[in-house]
């Protein structure tokens, strides 16, 4: 019949004791236990799928892919002088900066617990998945280490601003006295300021001192004088405002119960994605127009 087969054997259960089906010879499918459940035990083991999940993977993802971009928008020519002294930098650059990002992401569900069980209530804190002792050790881990790598062999002006800039802005907007994610023009300007300057201006300059045998200008000449670190840095800026205007949208609810003014508390979150769109398809217009016209 449909759904089964027929086995010439008596079938017995995991126990050593015969089914239920054995006298008749007929195996359901329905009834046999899954074959990977069966083989071994999950895989990630679930503290590394919770750890995974703490970390918000769109933002590390972000981060991942924002650091070679900028090394490679850095490059003077088609290749670096030194491409092994180039990769290195750019490894030495890219782990400090997902623990970084992995701090302020943390730090930032640590402290707004009751606003995300009404937001985001499958997040690993208020879902139960992770104790708030362990978070606050993973954050503060994060953020130590990420400091660290700020300094000693391989490092540059330009990964000491990222670093410590992003730091104290993701410090300064999540928790108490500042916390600038409760007045919006703030937060916004928080989120520019690291998605625009400090991203773009910090690892570019530490690419510059990798990709060449020259001493790197200083990292205020290379945002005011370097064309295509400026332009990159207009670029992440504006699309910054786009993020300072969308990530609220989702969260108003939680957001208005507890006094969080955001601009979608204030203006509504359909005004808010509307005009974050406007803003983000002139934004792609306007580069795509660049690249052609250069």
């Amino acid at each position: 019949r449909p759904g089964r087969a027929y086995a010439p054997y008596p079938l017995y259960s995991a126990a050593g004791v015969p089914s239920e089906n054995s006298s008749l010879g007929v195996l359901s499918f329905e009834d046999a236990p899954p074959l990977a459940s069966s083989l071994s035990p999950s895989f990630p083991p679930r503290p590394l799928r919770t750890l995974w999940r703490f970390t918000r993977p769109h933002t590390l993802i972000g981060s991942m892919l924002a650091v070679p971009a900028t090394f490679s928008l850095a490059l003077p020519g088609f290749l670096p002088d030194s491409p092994g002294r180039f990769f290195a930098a750019l490894v030495r650059a890219a782990v400090p900066a997902l623990l970084m990002n992995l701090y302020i992401t943390g730090l930032n569900q640590v402290t707004d617990v009751e606003i995300d069980a009404i937001n985001k209530p499958d997040l690993v804190i208020p879902a139960g998945d992770l104790r708030m002792r362990d978070a606050k050790i993973i954050v503060a881990a994060s953020g130590a280490l990420g400091l660290l790598g700020a300094y000693g062999a391989g490092s540059s002006g330009g990964l000491r601003l990222v670093l410590w800039g992003s730091a104290l802005l993701g410090t300064a907007y999540s928790l108490p006295p500042l916390r600038l994610k409760r007045f919006p023009l703030l937060a916004a300007t928080s989120i520019v300021a690291v998605r625009g300057a400090l991203v773009n201006v910090g690892f570019y300059h530490h690419a510059l001192a990798a990709s060449s045998s020259l001493p790197p200008p200083s990292v205020l000449d290379v945002f005011l004088r370097d064309q295509r670190c400026l332009l990159s840095s207009l670029y992440f800026g504006i699309f910054g405002i786009v993020i300072a205007l969308m990530k609220d949208v989702p969260d108003v609810r939680g957001d208005a119960r507890m006094k969080i003014r955001s601009f979608s508390v204030r203006r509504g979150p359909a005004g808010m994605f509307r005009l974050a769109r406007r803003i983000a398809g002139a934004l792609f217009v306007a580069a795509a127009g660049g690249f052609g016209a250069g």
